[in-house]
């Protein structure tokens, strides 16, 4: 009885495992398919932010081997 129990356990842990990572997998590449995206949006902000002291430079096109 005591090794069904390991063997569930280590089954479980196993089962853990793979499901982190395939949640890693799905986060690169959301970051790799919005990165410029997320970018975009925090250059804008922080661009917002700093035409109260000034101008600010238009944002580069990003290029598709970026």
């Amino acid at each position: 009885m005591q090794s069904l129990h390991r063997k569930s356990s280590g089954q479980a842990m196993v089962e853990y495992a793979v499901i982190l990572a395939l949640a890693i997998v799905v986060v690169i590449v959301i970051v790799t398919l919005l990165g410029h995206q997320v970018h975009n949006v925090f250059a804008n902000v922080s661009c917002a932010i700093g035409k109260l002291g000034g101008s600010c430079a238009p944002l580069p096109t990003p290029t598709p081997d970026d």
